[in-house]
């Protein structure tokens, strides 16, 4: 790959970029219905790299040259609040990062960098705009994931409305939980926790209060790793309270795996 083709928002040095597979786009539920033909056009004008903990994607008010898809690991996108960057988002695998922004050329609301090592998917803004206005069967699939995003956001700030912090943060734990191995439930966090904050819509203080708080009901936490003593008690203060599916396909929302049981 020449300098000239090079992803612009790409780091050059030691960095292994390479096309994407077919097979690879097909898995990211956002072009899984899409036709062989165009699958191949977008595999034209894509990159897959890795990118190592703490690099950034995004910056804050530059637009998008890359509509960027996580294949593996996580981002968070922050912002500046007080002096001090503050998380607002955790961005996990097959969410298109700021896809609007992208489609639109417009700049990006947040800063976006990875928070562990991550696969990422990057199609050239430019040509994907130009596909996009040319293919129908594309328009209509970033049209209506789109809308979808907009639903889902919709959904999250009333969930965050009705909810508590303790709640949210009950959910968390609970759909990451395989209760059929029994007491006590054990959980390694997938990031830490000042981003786990920006995840459940609360400050790093309030998520501190609300492990404090769970701890009345048997849970535990250390560093990355907590425990559940007693996942019933967790369950009944979760209850009753629906968890907004973040929109990865066309399809249909990426639905949350509930606790697992066996009879």
């Amino acid at each position: 790959m020449t300098e000239d083709n090079w992803p612009l928002d790409t780091p050059q040095l030691g960095v292994v970029v390479l096309r994407p597979r077919s097979d690879e786009l097909r898995g990211i539920p956002l072009f899984h219905e899409l036709s062989a033909s165009l699958i191949d056009d977008l595999a034209k004008i894509g990159d897959v790299t890795g990118f190592g903990p703490d690099e950034d994607i995004l910056l804050a008010g530059e637009s998008p040259r890359a509509l960027h898809i996580l294949l593996s690991g996580f981002a968070v996108e922050t912002q500046e609040r007080l002096g001090r960057s503050v998380a607002t988002d955790v961005v996990g695998p097959f969410c298109p990062i700021q896809l609007a922004q992208t489609l639109a050329g417009t700049p990006a609301k947040t800063r976006v960098k990875t928070i562990t090592s991550a696969r990422i998917v990057l199609l050239q803004a430019l040509e994907l705009r130009s596909l996009v206005q040319q293919q129908e069967e594309l328009l209509r699939t970033m049209f209506t994931h789109t809308l979808r995003a907009v639903e889902f956001t919709a959904e999250q700030l009333r969930h965050i409305k009705l909810t508590s912090a303790v709640q949210r943060l009950a959910q968390f734990l609970l759909a990451r939980m395989d209760l059929s191995a029994g007491p006590p439930g054990r959980i390694i966090l997938p990031y830490e926790k000042r981003y786990l904050a920006g995840k459940l819509g609360c400050s790093q203080e309030t998520l501190s209060r609300a492990f404090a708080a769970l701890r009345k009901l048997g849970v535990a936490s250390k560093g990355s790793v907590v425990v559940v003593k007693d996942a019933v008690s967790l369950e009944g203060l979760a209850r009753g309270v629906d968890v907004p599916n973040e929109p990865t396909s066309v399809a249909g929302p990426l639905h949350v795996e509930p606790a697992r049981r066996h009879a």
